[in-house]
């Protein structure tokens, strides 16, 4: 079982993105794994290729697509007010400050024992009981 970062999707979805080809690498490394993902990786995926890339509404809903039937989706929201904590904790701790996306995506690994993350994001290297693939 391994949970999907909105950046890992991003640069895997995204051919024009740097780490596209590592993604690739390593989807079809975990092609036999239980892929996991939540309500707001899509939106975060959505909202950054909608926004900030100023994608093309084709591929932006040929992925929305395919995050709604490839990948194992859990609902989230039980986890907002955990990843808010995780948020203000580190919030002096930690050079880098994190987002209220990952808060939550690391509260709902740990609460549900998910070990492994997919993800190109820097700060969850030191994150213990959870391991970054990428």
């Amino acid at each position: 079982m391994i949970f999907l970062d909105a950046n890992f999707l991003i640069n895997l979805y995204v051919e024009t993105n740097n780490e596209h080809e590592r993604a690739n690498e390593i989807y079809n490394l975990i092609e036999n794994e239980e892929k996991i993902i939540s309500n707001l990786v899509i939106m975060e995926v959505i909202t950054v290729m909608n926004i900030k890339l100023n994608l093309d509404l084709d591929l932006i809903s040929e992925v929305y697509e395919e995050l709604n039937i490839a990948y194992k989706i859990l609902n989230d929201a039980t986890f907002y007010n955990k990843g808010f904590n995780i948020l203000k904790r580190g919030f002096n701790r930690n050079k880098e400050r994190i987002s209220l996306f990952d808060s939550v995506y690391i509260a709902l690994m740990k609460d549900l024992g998910i070990e492994k993350i997919a993800t190109f994001d820097d700060h969850f290297d030191n994150i213990e009981g959870i391991v970054k693939i990428c």
